[in-house]
């Protein structure tokens, strides 16, 4: 932000991220920043972008995001208001659109995501359709636990500096999968996550840690009522046993 300036940048800054992807050739990239407002700098600066958009040689997937979300168990999810991209930039013959919203507990913890919503796929899963990779949905839940990887930084970043100073070596990006997005905390798009420990991680590498667990294959149920009331009476039990069965009591501590 202090060396290509204000947030979100020119739509001219974001056509040479992807003319540079483009010398490269990625298999399929994600853009999670909403597009949905004209260039402050007028109508040629929304071309330049378009027009790049229009030359490259993979598919990019624009967010939607929706307010009023509803979310009934057993039925499908519903949407109220639609924030779409501006039409001069999802008319470009290699975009297409995904939602990108994610489900936030009663914790703030978010833990699931919506597979559909009003008909618009989720933008992980829409990266990793049209780079070509064959996956198997039907077994997933309507809002499945995300599979993650590790806590905030696990899965890495490239800052898109690097890219105009050409301090990167453009091959780690040739047939991978690319999302761009915002990680600064003060642009607030960030989420706690169940790996957070008081660090909430970015949106778009939540987006990362979903498009990573439906490229392995994972998948994650939470377990019954039963099971867990078990598992909660056996870890305490495991402890009241340490306690009762020695005389150093440094050990449980430790353990």
């Amino acid at each position: 932000i202090n060396k290509l300036g204000q947030w979100p940048w020119t739509r001219e800054t974001f056509a040479k991220i992807f003319s540079k992807l483009d010398l490269i050739h990625p298999k399929a990239v994600g853009l999670d920043v909403m597009l949905s407002e004209s260039s402050s700098r007028g109508l040629k600066d929304d071309l330049i972008l378009r027009e790049a958009l229009d030359r490259v040689s993979y598919p990019v997937v624009f967010p939607v995001e929706v307010d009023d979300l509803q979310i009934t168990e057993g039925k499908a999810n519903r949407a109220g208001s639609v924030l779409k991209p501006l039409a001069i930039f999802t008319d470009a013959k290699n975009v297409h659109l995904a939602h990108v919203n994610l489900i936030q507990d009663f914790d703030s913890v978010v833990r699931t995501f919506p597979l559909v919503i009003g008909g618009f796929k989720q933008f992980s899963s829409e990266v990793l359709r049209l780079s070509g990779k064959e996956i198997n949905l039907s077994g997933f839940e309507t809002n499945p636990h995300i599979v993650y990887s590790g806590p905030t930084g696990s899965i890495r970043r490239v800052p898109v500096l690097r890219l105009f100073e050409n301090n990167v070596d453009l091959n780690i990006f040739k047939d991978k999968l690319v999302l761009l997005g915002a990680t600064s905390p003060d642009l607030h798009d960030d989420r706690l996550t169940p790996f957070s420990r008081g660090t909430a991680m970015p949106g778009i590498e939540i987006q990362a840690n979903i498009l990573n667990m439906l490229l392995q294959g994972y998948s994650a149920k939470a377990a019954g009522v039963g099971l867990t009331i078990l598992w909660i009476f056996g870890a305490g039990l495991i402890y009241a046993l340490i306690f009762a069965f020695t005389k150093k009591i440094l050990w449980p501590i430790w353990l």
